[in-house]
């Protein structure tokens, strides 16, 4: 986790550094990880791998698929993080 430049502020349930973390339920109203949320917006992909710094941009993408698949609360946040802002700046 420590690869995570936020792990030290960060209290998503759901990591994408921790396959166990992926297969728990995500319950309406917790926090996603910015990461995450990042990914769903297709125009900030190339800028995110620079951002992320030690993680692979495959790890992302597989929790984010696993994710998306598995629980309908947080595929409905990701598609709405489709349409907002990106936080890349301040990252």
């Amino acid at each position: 986790m420590s690869l995570c430049r936020k792990f030290n502020s960060c209290n998503a349930p759901q990591c994408p550094l921790d396959n166990r973390s992926l297969k728990t339920p995500h319950y309406s109203g917790e926090p996603i990880c910015v990461w995450l949320l990042e990914y769903s917006k297709q125009d900030t992909r190339p800028n995110l791998e620079r951002a992320i710094g030690g993680i692979s941009l495959a790890v992302v993408r597989d929790a984010y698929e696993t994710l998306f698949d598995s629980y309908g609360t947080i595929r409905n946040r990701l598609e709405r993080a489709k349409s907002t802002p990106s936080r890349l700046q301040g990252a």
